[in-house]
């Protein structure tokens, strides 16, 4: 596998003159859009749309392209010779950010549990507790979903960051 990166880079950087930190940046970037793309199929984006009430999911993911945009952007001037482009304290933080956002959901997923599950709860009616369940699944699925958001956007973003500070 090192022999047939090293054959593609080499091929790639002798006919386009791009560098390795910027082309493993952009491979990072087309398989998270081909994986974006098969969620997609599967209506990921439609499930999450409708099983998270609070929309956090979105601003995470809407958050990483944006980062993962600039990281891109500074990768490519800095090869272009532009040493003020160097530094990625502020993407770092991004990415923390975006993993703490994700825990945010989880909180406001449990609030939703607690709040909304045990108001009207009268536990000799099965409507009413059917209803309670329902409420318990809604708050969960929140709380899971923005989590799950969070820590895949963090992990590709601190990825990305790790290419962009690796030497080679």
């Amino acid at each position: 596998m090192q022999q047939i990166e090293s054959f593609l880079f080499n091929v790639i950087q002798a006919n386009y003159k791009m560098p390795k930190q910027f082309l493993r940046w952009w491979l990072l970037v087309v398989l998270t859009i081909i994986g974006a793309v098969v969620a997609n199929y599967f209506k990921a984006t439609e499930f999450l749309y409708n099983h998270d009430s609070t929309m956090l999911s979105f601003v995470i993911i809407g958050i990483f392209f944006l980062c993962s945009s600039v990281i891109g952007y500074k990768l490519f001037m800095t090869e272009k010779g532009h040493s003020s482009f160097q530094n990625y304290e502020s993407e770092w933080f991004i990415s923390e950010l975006c993993l703490s956002l994700g825990l945010t959901g989880t909180v406001l997923g449990f609030v939703m549990v607690l709040l909304g599950t045990f108001e009207n709860l009268n536990l000799d009616d099965v409507v009413s507790v059917q209803n309670a369940i329902s409420s318990m699944a809604s708050g969960m699925g929140v709380a899971l979903l923005t989590t799950l958001s969070g820590i895949i956007c963090s992990m590709l973003l601190k990825s990305q960051l790790i290419i962009a500070e690796s030497d080679s």
